[in-house]
């Protein structure tokens, strides 16, 4: 189904619906909109880390990603070139 097709849709259907109802869709609209700007929001703070990894001069960026954005426990046990952890 096109974009347009959805919209049309949408519309109406909506207008089947009494004004709270259609209050209550649109609250549940914002709502996936704004968890969708939160969820950009992580993913561009997270490439940003990931980004700083290969700027850092880390040797085991690549291998230990998790470790450097989320904190998760390193999977090796050597220490990178330049000692940082």
């Amino acid at each position: 189904m096109e974009t347009k097709d959805i919209v049309s849709t949408i519309q109406s259907d909506l207008a089947m619906l009494n004004e709270e109802e259609q209050r209550r869709v649109m609250e549940y609209v914002r709502t996936l909109i704004e968890q969708k700007k939160k969820n950009h929001a992580q993913y561009v703070e997270d490439m940003m880390k990931l980004v700083g990894i290969g700027e850092s001069g880390l040797g085991d960026g690549a291998e230990e990603h998790d470790h450097y954005i989320y904190g998760t426990p390193k999977k090796s046990k050597h220490e990178p070139e330049n000692g940082l952890s």
